[in-house]
């Protein structure tokens, strides 16, 4: 229901572009900090947000004296190092007087991980302007174009020492959505001349891992969302 909702208003907003005409154009450079966040909590989880940068250029068409619609496209590096530890309950095997047998026990799993992704940005922003400012909501659609989500584990079974640890490799590229959509709402503030300041701040509906994925490692499902933070200088060109 959500998605179609949010196909209907992109593709709405989409059309009025469409059949308008360009007022300016501007191009930006700036940074992005946040990282997908869990819809419940996660014990023993934590992570740690990477700066990247973003960087394109967008479209002002004016619909009246207040509103506009501003379409941009934009190159995005959004990041994350992350680390979880969970314990489990398992079965052990070991050998007694010569007779083999399994005898319950709790391993724990230590992960440390790093998530890389390269996007193509596409939002389409209502700008309503308020005296200087210009106040912005509107859809986005994102689009991994490369990166990945890796890492590694390592598992002790009970309280370590009887068996040696075991550390395996990891990769999660296969459980990424690698197409990401949602909101954003923020604002464009003048700073002087041509110069503006642009804050936003993006929060998908979509979740960045496939159904599945907590499960297949033995954890309760979950979701996360990417939620982040973008500043941005941009360069107003002359109007058209």
């Amino acid at each position: 229901m959500l998605k179609s909702i949010f196909v209907s208003i992109f593709v709405f907003l989409l059309s009025l572009v469409v059949h308008s005409q360009i007022d300016h154009l501007h191009i930006f450079v700036g940074m992005n900090y946040g990282g997908p966040l869990p819809q419940k909590s996660m014990e023993g989880a934590s992570g740690t947000p990477i700066i990247g940068l973003n960087a394109g250029s967008g479209y002002t068409f004016k619909l009246s004296e207040k509103f506009s619609l501003i379409p941009e496209l934009y190159f995005s590096f959004k990041g994350v190092d992350y680390s979880s530890t969970y314990t489990r309950d398992t079965m052990v095997n070991i050998t007694i007087m010569g007779i083999p047998g399994a005898v319950p026990s709790y391993y724990t799993a230590h992960v440390e991980g790093k998530m890389n992704f390269h996007y193509l940005d596409l939002p389409i922003l209502v700008a309503f302007k308020a005296k200087k400012t210009q106040l912005l909501f509107g859809p986005y659609i994102s689009q991994i174009i490369a990166g990945k989500d890796e890492g590694s584990v390592r598992v002790m079974i009970g309280d370590g020492g009887f068996y040696d640890d075991y550390y395996q490799d990891f990769n999660n590229n296969s459980f990424v959505n690698k197409t990401d959509f949602g909101f954003i709402l923020g604002s464009i503030v003048p700073i002087f001349s041509q110069v503006f300041l642009e804050m936003k701040v993006s929060r998908s509906i979509k979740p960045i891992y496939k159904k599945g994925f907590f499960s297949s490692n033995g954890n309760p499902e979950n979701n996360l969302f990417n939620t982040y933070l973008h500043l941005s200088i941009a360069y107003k060109f002359k109007d058209q």
